[in-house]
């Protein structure tokens, strides 16, 4: 009988997360200048969230996607931020809005040409009189949004993590 490598992959995840975060904890000398610093940075990023959707609901409220996202679920990416602002991925933090920016722009330009294919197309087939209409035109340009701004986010984080974590093994003297 084969044992199950759950409890396993647990342990490690465990082992993971204790170092992630120890490593993430600044001590030392320069620790109230490293918190300061992720402290701005995640009050950045928020005044970026914040003015994203102020600026959305005042001049881009006719724009399908920008206008969803703003008014409905801008507020689940920017924790995302803070989060990464906080664990000391200042970078990857700022990648985020950029992530969140570009998303939107990107998703509007796909989506946008697709659900107007699938409504014209829909319209054309409602001249049929047998036709029997068992779909709806869906905008997928917000689910383009939602994955373009969760690559993006996760690459940075990904990236700038590694790129930490080679520093620190670089600064350790070998014993």
């Amino acid at each position: 009988m084969q044992q199950s490598s759950l409890p396993k992959a647990a342990d490690g995840a465990k082992q993971w997360l204790s170092r992630a975060a120890a490593e993430s904890r600044p001590e030392g000398p320069d620790a109230a200048r490293q918190w300061r610093t992720r402290g701005l940075v995640a009050f950045g990023v928020v005044a970026c969230y914040v003015l994203i959707a102020v600026v959305t609901a005042l001049g881009f409220n006719q724009v399908y996607t920008a206008s969803w996202m703003a008014g409905r679920i801008v507020w689940l990416f920017a924790p995302v931020g803070v989060l990464l602002a906080v664990a000391g991925l200042l970078r990857a933090a700022g990648w985020s809005v950029v992530g969140y920016v570009a998303s939107v722009l990107i998703g509007e330009m796909i989506g946008t040409p697709i659900y107007t294919f699938q409504h014209d197309y829909l319209q054309a087939r409602m001249d049929d009189p047998a036709f029997v209409q068992d779909w709806t035109p869906i905008q997928p340009a917000w689910w383009i949004a939602l994955g373009l701004f969760i690559y993006i986010t996760a690459a940075a984080a990904i990236v700038e993590w590694r790129e930490l974590g080679r520093d620190a093994s670089a600064s350790t003297p070998d014993e």
